[in-house]
């Protein structure tokens, strides 16, 4: 009786569990408002993405003239501290002060320079990050809008 009773079970679960395979969902289509809402709030972020883009961009000349700029001076100031470092061997206790005061104008110059210089590749990560989620964003649009709608 048992065995019947468990047998009567699994082919009970097994026609029910075949049963429900069987069925297919229907397909859900996507409703042309929802797909205008997501374009709309896509494009807008586009537009926000290329004002960011076209700001960076202007920036840009600016940030590399400033890094010449400092990157000269601090190649000047080096060649001061050079020249001091020189005079500070064969001199009294006066140059060798002037010469460590040389030292740290030319070592804050080159600070000034390198933080120019992480500003300006900042930038350039910047242009290239912002254009890669245009790109993006484009090819959501791009897919959204090639959806049949309901």
């Amino acid at each position: 009786m048992k065995k019947i009773v468990l047998i009567l079970a699994i082919v009970s679960y097994a026609l029910y569990s075949k049963a429900s395979v069987g069925r297919e969902m229907p397909a859900i289509k996507p409703d042309s408002a929802a797909i205008s809402k997501k374009v709309k709030d896509l494009n807008d972020k586009i537009a926000d993405l290329k004002s960011q883009l076209t700001k960076v961009q202007n920036d840009l000349p600016a940030d590399s003239a400033k890094y010449q700029e400092l990157l000269s001076k601090s190649l000047d100031e080096q060649k001061k501290s050079k020249d001091y470092a020189k005079d500070a061997v064969g001199g009294d206790v006066g140059d060798a002060n002037k010469a460590a005061k040389q030292a740290k104008r030319a070592a804050d110059a080159t600070d000034d320079a390198n933080d120019a210089k992480k500003q300006f590749d900042k930038d350039k990560k910047k242009i290239k990050n912002l254009t890669k989620d245009i790109q993006k964003t484009q090819n959501k649009i791009d897919k959204l809008s090639a959806q049949p709608v309901q």
